[in-house]
């Protein structure tokens, strides 16, 4: 069964474990070399050989955990990389090489989710892997784009509402570092963000899922498209319009993220309510 397994696994699969494993055994190196061999670096060495083992063995769950970590990692890595532009000296070897390991790390993501890598995990779960070619129509998509710039302005309203920079104040007067004080900031509302999209979006994206089977990932591509016009009237600032865009750069993957898991768990929630209508044979 592992010989078929081998046979059948595509270039694409190689090539996204092998590059996760360079990042892996590189930021293991770098662990030890700086003596930062601690309970969280255990922690995400656990954490990284179980997405291996799961994308190796054709397991979805292990992708869409990559997926989601890099999601959330990836704002704040571009937001040290601009910073680091701005103040040359900050750079040195450790940054280049995070730099280079985050690059990598998305363009494995990228590999796992090209064609090829979407019918090797279809294959190994006993499917058939169809594209989203069942196009929905223009009218349903451009009506879905609408819905989603109300809800998205919606869901910065209940941000600002939230308020949790001023919630926070105090800590981040306290932080003397620039590029963690930056840091913390896009955290902070990112988390606020998040929030808002869980109460919205993520209820939003059940009731789509579970009304509209498939197409997952052609309907998050347009409510993510219809998210980013509230966004840049509302997030970008003039004054600190490279800050402004890494907020906005997070909150859309914050969108992607919250639609694609509720249209997913919308979807599995249907399938789970057609199973039950089906009568049961007794032989």
């Amino acid at each position: 069964m592992e010989e078929n397994t081998e046979l059948k696994r595509p270039w694409t699969i190689k090539w996204a474990v092998g590059l996760l494993s360079f990042v892996f055994i590189t930021g293991l190196i770098e662990g030890v070399l700086n003596h930062n061999v601690n309970s969280a670096l255990l922690a995400q060495i656990a954490f990284i050989l179980v997405l291996l083992f799961g994308i190796w063995r054709g397991n979805r769950w292990g992708r869409n955990l990559l997926f989601l970590s890099l999601l959330f990692i990836l704002p704040l890595a571009v937001l040290l990389f601009g910073l680091m532009i701005q103040i040359p000296s900050k750079w040195d070897l450790g940054y280049a090489i995070g730099v280079f390991r985050t690059l990598l790390s998305i363009v494995a993501t990228v590999f796992l989710f090209m064609k090829l890598s979407n019918e090797w995990f279809a294959s190994m779960k006993g499917e058939s892997f169809q594209e989203d070619l069942k196009q929905l129509s223009w009218n349903f998509q451009l009506t879905l784009i609408v819905i989603s710039i109300g809800l998205s302005a919606l869901v910065i309203d209940i941000n600002n509402r939230l308020d949790l920079f001023t919630f926070m104040g105090d800590v981040i007067r306290n932080v003397l570092d620039y590029n963690e004080r930056q840091a913390m900031l896009v955290g902070i509302d990112a988390f606020g963000f998040l929030i808002g999209a869980i109460i919205v979006l993520f209820p939003f994206g059940i009731l789509l899922g579970y009304w509209k089977e498939g197409n997952a990932m052609l309907l998050t591509r347009l409510i993510t498209i219809g998210s980013i016009f509230p966004m840049i009237v509302f997030s970008i600032d003039k004054t600190h319009l490279l800050f402004s865009i890494y907020l906005m750069l997070s909150q859309v993957m914050i969108v992607g993220v919250v639609v694609y898991f509720g249209l997913r768990f919308g979807m599995g929630t249907a399938r789970y309510f057609d199973t039950l209508r089906v009568p049961i044979e007794i032989k």
